[in-house]
């Protein structure tokens, strides 16, 4: 990957990202095999744009309005529930993480201490502790540094190596990545316009190269 490259497929990701992407992130990626061929690489592009905001933001906002937590999540909350926690994005996600992929209760405050962070959004202690031992980075001391795109890189990847999805994105399998990485389907549609942008970037680029 290059600058050039970036700015065609994600036009809006921000700069700290992209210089990441272009350093340490062409190292890493070659260590774990994910830029081996061009449907690789777009694969695992297409998936982190999705969970990215076209490579934006490597942090979940969980700021929630009041419909929203209405229409979301009612069964947590009611009217009177929904305008206390409304705008405040860290009692939201204490609330409904709480008990939840790891976390402690609501009290405890790890549904924000362990909310989305990275490139994979990995969110919950759970999986906090999962991609530590995966990448032997100590995140759950220090959760923020999930938000550093060079170590969310070095998680990313080793997750996606040792959740095999290499061998799922050689076969363009996006639906089953899909369900490993978030439990379902959720945003699948722009998941594939994602990887089909990227992989046609790097074809043409493969084809342009002497």
């Amino acid at each position: 990957m290059d600058r050039n490259f970036l700015a065609a497929f994600a036009p809006r990701a921000k700069p700290e990202i992209v210089d990441a992407l272009v350093s340490t992130g062409n190292y890493i990626l070659l260590g774990f095999g994910i830029n081996a061929s061009p449907r690789r690489l777009a694969t695992f592009l297409g998936q982190i744009a999705h969970e990215t905001a076209g490579l934006t933001t490597l942090e979940e906002n969980g700021n929630f309005s009041k419909a929203a937590l209405l229409q979301q999540y009612s069964r947590l909350f009611d009217e009177q529930k929904a305008a206390e926690y409304a705008g405040h994005p860290d009692k939201i996600l204490n609330r409904i993480r709480a008990d939840r992929l790891g976390n402690g209760p609501e009290a405890s405050g790890d549904g924000w201490k362990y909310r989305g962070r990275g490139f994979m959004q990995f969110a919950g202690k759970e999986n906090y502790s999962r991609v530590a031992k995966e990448a032997s980075v100590d995140i759950l001391a220090d959760p923020e540094i999930m938000s550093n795109p060079h170590v969310a890189m070095l998680l990313a990847a080793a997750y996606w190596y040792n959740s095999g999805l290499n061998k799922l994105a050689d076969a363009d399998d996006i639906q089953q990545i899909t369900k490993k990485i978030v439990g379902g389907l959720s945003g699948l549609e722009e998941r594939k316009r994602f990887t089909d942008t990227a992989f046609k970037l790097l074809s043409e680029k493969a084809r342009s190269t002497p």
